[in-house]
Formats: C-alpha cells, structure tokens, sequence
C-alpha cells in the first residue's frame, strides 16, 4: 500500500514503485482516450501528456511526480476547454444551418400559415434545447411537421395539375375560335376579328392613343375574276394582303374585311392628315404578278384604292362600319361609271 504521508513528505523508497507504474498508466489513458474533435489539437494534447508520463516515470520522487501530474491536469483542463468550445461553435452552426434550411423549406414549400408556425416554432425550440430527451423530441416533431408539408405540397402540385388542365382547355377552344375567324384565302383575320378589335379599341376610350383604320380596295379584281377565273384573283388578292403586310408597321394589325377589301387597324401619334399621307403612299405602290393559267402566263397589275378613319372619332363600332361600307360601295359605283 502507498503511504500518504510518504507521498505528501516526498518520500521516495523501495516499497513505492507502484505508484509511478499507476500514474504512467493514468497519463497514457488519458493521452489515448481524450475526445477527439480536431486532429491536430488532438494530437498536440496526446503527445504533451506522454512527455510528461515520461518525466514522471523518471521522476527521483513522488513530490516531483505529483507537480508533474499537476501539469498534466491543467493541460487537461485546457483541452476541456477547448473541446467545450468546439462543440459550442458546432452547435451554432447547425443551428444556423438549421435555420437556413427551414427558410428556404418555407418559401420554396408555400406552405401554409400553420406549417409555417410549426417550424418556426420548432426552430425556436431548437436553439434553446440542452437535453439529449428534448432534442429527439423535438426531431419527432419535426418529423410530423415535415410529414404534413409534404403533403401540402402533394395536393398543391395536384392543384395546379387541374389548374393547368383546366388552362389548357380554354386555350384550345379559344385557338379554335380564332380559326373560325380566319380568311381562307389570305390567312388574316376576317371582318369579325376586326369589329371585335375595333369595339375594344374604342371600349378603351384613348388608353392606346391616336388609332385610325385603313381601308385597301384591290382595283380590277371583279375583272380578274371574271376573265381568269376565281383562283387567279384568289391568287391576287393573297399578294396584295402579302405586299401591304409588308409595308404597314410591324405593330400593325391587317384583316380582310371582304370582296377585294383589306381593312389594317393603326396606332399612330400624329395627326389624321398624316397618316392619310401614308396610307396613301402604301396604296400607290404599284406591284405586277406573274399568274400561272392554264399553259400560259398573265402579267397581272396590283393597285388599290384607299381612304382613312379616325377610329376614335366614332361613337361605336356600327358608325365605323357604316364609314367602311359606304368607301367600297363609293368607290364600286365610280368603278361602274368609267
């Protein structure tokens, strides 16, 4: 047995070799198993502690190997310290982490008002527990919570599927519609599609500004028609609605209204007397067609005749359409004269 009071008066004999072989073994034990969190402050603490296992067996008595042992448990203490520190700063990095994936999970998630709380709350939660009980706890709340999210967003998506579907419908009956109201012959819309337009136009009152409609007569298509046959003035006609695409501005918006009739619809900032002029000189443009008839070929001449309208000028779409008609069957009775 190891006589205290030996130790104490730093008595070293024959009968103490115990004592050094107990403490050799103490330091080497906790050299060996200290927590290991950082491998290089691991490593400093395991090699200062068997330095000093070292000294101590070597010591000459048992008064140098307790102040030994003192070193040895303050660079414990040290260590301690900074494994403390480490899993502190862990802790507030998952926490932290924590609370970055729970925001991103909400507004990614849209989740609801009550999701919402619950995590929040659960995050809270979080960054005050300090029992290994409380956190599995709290991990099978989060479980639940998460489980129930997941189904929110299940009948979300299920939602908007239907939403989608439903989308998809009108938009194929709308696409349907609109085919009603094509032209075959030239492929623009027809004179239906240019009231509606029209009617909006002036349901918007000036919202768009200055907007006027121009009104194309194709000259001799009567004739054309008559001479050549219906497909050689179908043929005309579609060059004609070609050429006056090209010339109006690209927000400019063509229709064939009916018989040899284009009819565009113009949002121009500028006086009535100005956009005459420019319709005028589209319509001016003279253009010939080559026509394939039978086994020959017929040199075909293009004009038109054209008038302009202040389309805001007009208290409904009626009063335009009587202003249209009234050009083309002007122009048809001067043709009739010649």
């Amino acid at each position: 047995m190891i006589s205290i009071k030996r130790l104490l008066d730093g008595q070293r004999d024959a009968g103490d070799p115990a004592f050094f072989r107990v403490a050799s073994l103490l330091l080497e034990a906790i050299a060996i198993h200290a927590v290991n969190c950082d491998a290089a402050q691991f490593a400093a603490f395991r090699d200062g502690v068997r330095n000093i296992r070292l000294e101590v067996e070597q010591a000459e008595s048992t008064a140098h190997a307790l102040l030994l042992s003192g070193e040895a448990v303050h660079s414990m203490e040290v260590y301690n310290r900074g494994i403390e520190a480490f899993v502190r700063n862990q802790g507030q990095e998952f926490r932290q982490i924590m609370r970055m994936l729970s925001h991103s999970l909400l507004e990614v998630s849209q989740a609801s008002d009550t999701a919402s709380a619950k995590l929040r709350q659960i995050e809270k939660e979080i960054e005050s527990v300090s029992r290994l009980d409380e956190l599995a706890l709290i991990r099978a709340r989060l479980n639940e919570s998460l489980h129930a999210l997941a189904e929110e967003n299940a009948r979300q998506r299920k939602q908007a599927s239907a939403l989608t579907g439903h989308l998809r419908e009108q938009l194929t009956a709308v696409c349907s519609k609109a085919e009603h109201h094509l032209d075959p012959v030239t492929g623009l819309p027809d004179s239906a599609a240019a009231v509606a337009e029209i009617e909006e136009v002036l349901a918007g009152g000036g919202g768009r500004g200055a907007v006027y409609v121009a009104v194309f007569r194709l000259e001799r298509l009567d004739a054309i028609n008559s001479r050549y046959g219906f497909a050689a003035g179908d043929r005309i006609l579609l060059v004609c609605a070609q050429q006056l695409a090209q010339r109006l501005g690209a927000g400019d918006k063509l229709y064939r209204w009916r018989g040899p009739a284009l009819l565009a619809i113009l949002q121009r900032p500028v006086r009535l007397q100005d956009v005459r002029l420019e319709v005028s000189r589209i319509a001016s443009k003279r253009h010939e067609e080559l026509i394939e008839i039978g086994n020959r070929t017929v040199l075909l001449p293009l004009s038109c005749a054209a008038t302009t309208i202040a389309l805001l000028e007009h208290a409904s779409s009626e009063s335009v359409v009587r202003t249209v008609e009234g050009f083309l069957q002007a122009f048809a009775h001067e043709v009739r004269e010649r």
